[in-house]
């Protein structure tokens, strides 16, 4: 970069030498003003020192401009017109060459910058321009909406862009204009804009997958035989549009136990559950809305030092979840293919491969199979006033009848379980006292004598399955 300090007097001398060809010949001042070559043979409008163009007008001009600590300059020749305006500001920020311009159309209307017309644009068409767009590979200019208008950002400066008509919009007190074009951001040079990396999240099953600039094509989940891609084909959301029409419902489900579930009914429309104990809390299962409010309750609770899910039906936003909570996941090993978030580097997934998992404060995971082979309940030693609960999800199912619960295979495609799998499940969960069970929806718990309610459903069960 060159910096010369210089008076506009100095200037006024030096563009009457130039007009006048007293410092160069006509041969250097063509070549001075002519486009430069490139290599590729295309043309680029600049010349020596010189950005070469024309006004909306079509009057010949060639412009040079620049900033330095604290000062702004600005030169302007309109080669019709043997016109010539310099400006020299004491401020950075100072729009030297618009005011160049405005000076430039009091001598020669016709070169004057364009008026602009505001408009109002629909907050949707607004959006929609949102976003980030690459230019020519060099940086970033990242679009967001601000009120009525748009905010465009690049290389640490901020420029309010309003809207003149659906697609093309202004800069205040600048002769720069900006057009969106099928994605992309045109102004002089082009920008492409980069696709937007979402988090999309099943709208059948609730599992948020890894981040895509566009829908996955399938589900491996919901085609899986234990779920089902609805009649209508598979349909697609993301966390900020289901923040937007949808809601928690947030309730004690017992002493210590806080129940989450979205409204409207959203996926399979389970529940989670935070379970509140002196040595951090852990979040049972999880669900896909996480919201201000939700966020805002917990933190009051005690935040979440860990979730613990019973398997790949209710991993749906667990990681937002986490990284919201700073808390790590223990998934079991053996459902590790049904994780569609992978977390980052570092992992907060911890997968764990023995039949129990002692947590703290009691707390034990205990690996039952059945519905997943990773299938998952959790033993709360203190529930129930002390008698113990198991928190089951449908790994143990609590059906209408409270005295009954159930085990399958699939609940929508209706696919029992083997005996072989329920003798398993009883046989893991037999070391362990429980007063209640905590199913995975609202108010599906067995309350009282709950341990003897899965002895007998399991004796039924597999009398019925022999027949």
């Amino acid at each position: 970069m060159a910096v010369c300090i210089s008076l506009s007097r100095n200037i006024a001398k030096w563009d009457e030498a130039l007009e006048k060809r007293k410092i160069l010949s006509q041969a250097s001042f063509e070549q001075m003003w002519r486009p430069v070559r490139l290599n590729d043979g295309s043309a680029a409008p600049y010349g020596f020192g010189w950005q070469i163009g024309k006004t909306d007008s079509g009057h010949r001009l060639v412009e040079h401009g620049g900033a330095w600590q604290g000062f702004a300059a600005y030169i302007g020749r309109y080669l019709d017109d043997r016109l010539c305006v310099a400006v020299l500001c004491n401020r950075a920020g100072a729009r030297a060459g618009y005011i160049a311009k405005r000076v430039a159309g009091f001598y020669v209307p016709t070169v004057a910058p364009r008026t602009h017309t505001v408009v109002h644009l629909n907050p949707g068409v607004l959006s929609s321009y949102a976003g980030d767009y690459r230019l020519e590979d060099r940086f970033t200019i990242k679009v967001s909406v601000a009120g009525d208008r748009l905010e465009a950002t690049w290389l640490g400066e901020k420029i309010s862009l309003i809207p003149e008509s659906d697609t093309t919009f202004f800069e205040e007190d600048s002769d720069r204009r900006f057009r969106f074009v099928k994605g992309r951001l045109a102004n002089r040079i082009t920008a492409t804009k980069v696709a937007r990396m979402e988090n999309f999240i099943c709208v059948q099953c609730g599992t948020q997958f890894a981040e895509t600039s566009a829908a996955p094509s399938r589900c491996p989940i919901c085609e899986d035989e234990r779920q089902f891609v609805r009649h209508t084909g598979q349909e697609w959301t993301t966390l900020e549009r289901l923040q937007a029409d949808h809601h928690n419902r947030i309730e004690d489900e017992a002493r210590q136990l806080l129940g989450f579930g979205t409204e409207p009914e959203f996926a399979i429309g389970q529940r989670a559950l935070l379970l509140q104990s002196p040595g951090g809390n852990l979040l049972w299962d999880c669900i896909s809305l996480l919201d201000d409010e939700t966020i805002a309750e917990v933190n009051a609770r005690g935040g979440i030092r860990a979730i613990a899910i019973s398997h790949p039906h209710f991993y749906s936003s667990m990681i937002e979840w986490a990284e919201c909570f700073d808390a790590q996941i223990f998934l079991h090993s053996a459902d590790r293919e049904w994780v569609m978030r992978p977390a980052a580097a570092g992992s907060r997934i911890q997968f764990w491969e023995e039949p129990i998992l002692s947590l703290w404060d009691g707390l034990t995971l205990i690996n039952c199979g059945g519905h997943f082979e990773g299938g998952t309940v959790l033993h709360w030693p203190t529930g129930a006033n002390g008698k113990g609960a198991l928190l089951t999800s449908d790994i143990i199912t609590v059906v209408q009848d409270r005295r009954y619960v159930s085990f399958m295979r699939s609940y929508p495609n209706i696919i029992p379980l083997g005996a072989s799998a329920i003798r398993r499940i009883v046989e893991r969960i037999e070391p362990f006292s429980f007063e209640r069970i905590y199913g995975g929806w609202w108010e599906a718990n067995v309350l009282s004598d709950a341990k003897a309610a899965v002895t007998r459903s399991a004796k039924r069960y597999l009398r019925w399955i022999s027949r």
